[in-house]
């Protein structure tokens, strides 16, 4: 049994997890590169909800890659919800850190505007499987906003796994290149 966490308001939704894997036909030296690589992320191709990430900056060590991009939300949203954002103002910073020896990375989200409506993070385990390689996304999303949060965090969480999905695609055509 959970016991509830006396310091969070009684309306505020608890945090939204999800966990995604994905499966490629290439060697985990091979995908742990294309994710290291900035220029995979800044060539996506848009989504209904994201457009093509922006990259901010890449510093990379022998150990870590430490990759910040930029995100732009273009679905269109509730009426209900610009009564409170600008649309326009829906960016965001993704701060992702690989860790090359433990083939792990962690990511977590920082809004350029309305810091304070949107919380979320996200681990990645790499491994080898067979011939193959294993991509295992962990994540959380919290939207502290009365009523409404929890839906606002199935319609990001959708959108991450849209993302995602979109981003397992074009994995696999560049390993497959």
């Amino acid at each position: 049994m959970e016991v509830a966490d006396r310091t969070r308001a009684a309306w505020q939704a608890s945090d939204m997890e999800f966990t995604l894997v994905q499966h490629f036909d290439a060697h985990l030296a091979e995908v742990v590169a294309l994710y290291s690589d900035p220029g995979f992320f800044t060539s996506l191709p848009p989504t209904t909800r994201l457009a093509t990430p922006e990259l901010v900056m890449c510093e990379e060590s022998e150990e870590v890659v430490l990759l910040r991009l930029r995100h732009r939300l273009t679905a269109e949203l509730p009426a209900m919800v610009t009564k409170f954002v600008d649309p326009a103002k829906l960016t965001w910073v993704e701060t992702t850190t690989l860790d090359l020896s433990t083939l792990r990375s962690s990511s977590s989200l920082s809004p350029d505007e309305y810091p304070d409506l949107l919380r979320a993070s996200a681990e990645a385990v790499f491994t080898a499987v067979d011939e193959g390689t294993t991509r295992a996304v962990t994540g959380r999303v919290e939207v502290p906003v009365p009523i409404f949060g929890g839906k606002v965090e199935a319609a990001i969480v959708e959108g991450l796994e849209e993302h995602l999905r979109g981003e397992e695609t074009a994995a696999r055509r560049r390993l497959d290149a």
